[in-house]
């Protein structure tokens, strides 16, 4: 099962932060993005343009992917499955960000491949309420950088 949607979001947040939270391979990146596990969450190296992560999720089932990262392209960020224990090796998500003057717009093309129980369960879920999900999450976590 294959999972494709587009989320757009428009935010107050700069380019610039929006970009450096999505490159921010730190332990701050647990405080940035709270949907990440922090039991799930290793580094495996950080390049110039590029890293290789294993990032996941506790809630509400435990699901994790090592990807590659890449940022070499201005304004894009493309995250590409290695493996996973949910999702098909190959599968890339990327997030576009627009500037509007000292706002952003944000696009992410979601596309998952999923496979196993825990795969298909997730996929379903992202696939009937995926992009408001993803939605809610990008405007909450923006919108706390804000305060």
């Amino acid at each position: 099962m294959v999972i494709k949607f587009r989320v757009d979001v428009d935010t107050n947040v700069s380019p610039e932060k929006i970009m450096a939270a999505f490159t921010d391979f730190t332990d701050r990146r647990l405080k940035l993005w709270p949907g990440l596990s922090k039991n799930l969450y290793k580094v495996h190296s950080v390049g110039k343009t590029s890293a290789d992560v294993t990032e996941g999720s506790d809630k509400p089932i435990v699901v994790w992917a090592r990807e590659v990262y890449d940022w070499s392209t201005p304004n894009v960020i493309r995250w590409s499955v290695k493996k996973s224990n949910f999702s098909l090796p190959g599968h890339t998500m990327k997030v576009t960000v627009t500037p509007k003057g000292k706002e952003s717009h944000v696009t992410l093309l979601y596309d998952r491949g999923v496979y196993g129980v825990k795969g298909i369960l997730a996929g379903m879920m992202m696939k009937v309420i995926g992009k408001a999900i993803i939605t809610k999450y990008y405007r909450d976590t923006f919108n706390s950088w804000i305060q």
